[in-house]
């Protein structure tokens, strides 16, 4: 059970999105923001959310689907979420996000940031639920500013830089809204793979 002190899960990262990346583990009883609303399913389970530090886990008994595994975060921008996952559930591969009703589209986007998930993570998302579409830049010594890509999410475009980072690269990176088009994530019928990427 975690204890009453908040737990700091993620090493401070030396770029420019360490704020951000910063992820803290508060217990449930401490939380008393409004109720967190059903905001995307993963492809993920207890034993397959790798952090920095294992994730401590609340069990509760829950009606219908068995017991169930709770975890509350709060991110280094403000953004808080929980993961729940159901053991007995007929999905036991998926963990359902929950987030602040607020902006879901940018809550689900912030969480998968901050757990170092990718779109390729999502089971699903509700049908009004777009994220928004980034534009992944890259700055060099001299200023000068060339795009990388087009994401249908920030999680996408910061998955990138982490893998960029770890090369050696140097430079400076951002990320700016696509405020026309831009990659939409297509989610099969099923919802047993991940989305698909419609580009612009």
């Amino acid at each position: 059970m975690p204890t009453s002190e908040t737990q700091k899960l993620n090493k401070a990262h030396d770029s420019p999105f360490t704020k951000s990346l910063m992820l803290y583990q508060i217990p449930e009883a401490e939380y008393s923001g409004s109720a967190l609303t059903e905001g995307a399913c993963l492809f993920r389970t207890p034993e397959t959310i790798r952090l920095d530090r294992a994730v401590e886990w609340d069990c509760y008994e829950d009606d219908g689907l068995g017991p169930v595994r709770i975890a509350l975060f709060r991110t280094g921008e403000g953004v808080w979420f929980s993961l729940q996952h159901h053991e007995m559930s007929p999905r036991r591969d998926l963990t359902t996000l929950f987030v602040e009703p607020t902006d879901i589209a940018g809550h689900v986007d912030s969480a998968l940031v901050a757990l170092g998930c990718t779109s390729a993570d999502l089971a699903w998302l509700p049908p009004s639920v777009l994220l928004t579409p980034v534009r992944l830049i890259r700055q060099d010594d001299n200023g000068v500013q060339f795009a990388i890509g087009d994401f249908p999410c920030r999680a996408d475009a910061e998955a990138v830089i982490a893998r960029l980072a770890a090369g050696g690269h140097k430079q400076a990176y951002f990320t700016e809204t696509i405020r026309d088009g831009g990659p939409q994530l297509q989610f099969p019928d099923d919802y047993r793979s991940p989305p698909t990427t419609t580009p612009s």
